[in-house]
């Protein structure tokens, strides 16, 4: 975790690229925090498989009962949330199945909903390249400058074809240890961003420098 904090530090720290330069400042180095970003995935079943449901005593209906249907009937969202406390305008989410519905029923779909199939509704490489040519690039269009973005090591987040996707939308990677992932979320730059951002709205204080704040990761 020492070696991956201090390389991640010396990034930060880094010259911005010569058409990125008016983003780079003294405090947040070459990322500001909404160009900080992290996107994970998260399971969502549809059904509980709790084998009680809680409800008020001497109730005579109980409004949400279930069987266990979470191995079969679930979803997959992908926030991608920022440094600043923002996120990304458009919310992924990954069905089961082919994505073979009616005409009708896509229209229905929200706007901000990007709406994917996946036969195990998992986030696979066709999954990752689809959401980062829709959802991100969208984003960086209407944003555009230089993006931090972390990632866990899913597969279809490490191959070389989905690097260099992100890579043509100005988006440098930045992956966390494998199988430390509890760790690193917590306490990597973009949670620290957030909670002095926080700090220093609450306390009226100024943000503390970067290498001040990332010298004390441990």
């Amino acid at each position: 975790m020492l070696n991956w904090h201090g390389k991640l530090l010396t990034l930060l720290k880094s010259e911005s690229a010569f058409k990125f330069r008016l983003q780079h400042s003294t405090e947040m180095g070459r990322f500001p925090l909404s160009r900080r970003a992290n996107t994970d995935q998260v399971p969502l079943a549809f059904g509980d498989e709790a084998p009680s449901t809680l409800a008020d005593k001497g109730s005579t209906k109980v409004q949400v009962s279930a069987p266990g249907t979470s191995k079969y009937r679930f979803c997959t969202l992908a926030p991608t949330i920022f440094a600043d406390g923002t996120g990304l305008r458009n919310i992924a989410v990954i069905f089961q199945g082919t994505g073979a519905a009616e005409k009708k029923e896509k229209s229905q779909y929200h706007h901000r909903v990007h709406v994917f199939w996946q036969p195990k509704a998992w986030a696979d490489e066709a999954q990752c390249l689809s959401q980062a040519k829709r959802g991100w690039a969208q984003h960086v269009r209407d944003h555009p400058g230089e993006y931090l973005h972390f990632f866990d090591n899913l597969g279809g987040q490490v191959t070389p074809t989905f690097i260099e996707a992100m890579k043509e939308l100005d988006t440098v990677l930045w992956w966390g240890p494998a199988g430390l992932t509890e760790f690193w979320y917590v306490r990597c730059a973009l949670s620290l961003g957030a909670a002095a951002v926080l700090h220093a709205s609450l306390s009226g204080s100024r943000l503390t420098p970067l290498s001040a704040r990332c010298s004390r990761i441990e």
